[in-house]
């Protein structure tokens, strides 16, 4: 015998719903930590070297050459 579960009120995304960017930020984590370790194939787009960041611009393209994904991330100097 199967038993259902409902979902509770937590579960359940309310379109345009009100939540706390802490929360938010909480429920992002657990999502990605769910998602097993791997290698991620892109090209480095851009890349602006200071003395104190380091910013990169990553991007995927398709076979036609036309942009599908970007991702911007940067790095500190450890001085």
């Amino acid at each position: 015998m199967m038993l259902e579960t409902k979902p509770s009120n937590a579960d359940v995304a309310v379109p345009n719903a009100s939540v706390g960017l802490r929360a938010y930020l909480d429920e992002v984590s657990a999502v990605v930590r769910r998602v097993p370790s791997s290698w991620v194939r892109c090209e480095l787009h851009a890349l602006k070297v200071t003395d104190r960041f380091t910013r990169m611009e990553f991007i995927e393209l398709d076979r036609d050459g036309k942009q599908i994904a970007r991702v911007q991330g940067g790095c500190w100097s450890a001085a």
